[in-house]
């Protein structure tokens, strides 16, 4: 689809998830490289009306990306964005395993059972389902 996959904007940054703008990118091609520097390209070309100079521009992919590091170090290094990160599965999964709430809530909406976790929702949802008020 057209557009970007996805825009944030924090109030408050982390390790993973940068204050400020960022837009990101999804790549699921075998070629990670080629597909980085295809949306890398386009949207430095065309920005969809976001200022690059106040936005992270962040490429991820549930591939193994070897040369990740590498590639948004040569992104970076063109002063185009006002920074560029690059996530792959290795780096997803110490970002899940770092953020247990966002892993239980991925993983449910995957439609898989998290080992012992839950996020509140569906913590309260249980919780209540087990519960008999008396009757006043």
């Amino acid at each position: 689809m057209p557009g970007w996959d996805g825009i944030v904007d924090a109030v408050r940054g982390n390790s993973w998830v940068p204050e400020g703008m960022s837009a990101w990118e999804m790549g699921v091609d075998e070629d990670v490289t080629a597909k980085a520097d295809e949306d890398y390209n386009g949207r430095t070309a065309d920005p969809l009306g976001l200022a690059k100079a106040e936005v992270t521009f962040i490429f991820i992919t549930p591939r193994r990306w070897p040369n990740r590091d590498s590639w948004a170090t040569a992104k970076r290094a063109e002063g185009e964005w006002k920074d560029v990160r690059a996530y792959d599965a290795d780096s997803l999964e110490l970002w899940l395993d770092q953020t247990p709430a966002a892993h239980a809530r991925i993983t449910a909406m995957l439609g898989r059972k998290p080992d012992s976790a839950a996020d509140l929702e569906s913590a309260w949802n249980d919780w209540a389902a087990r519960t008999i008020p008396k009757a006043g």
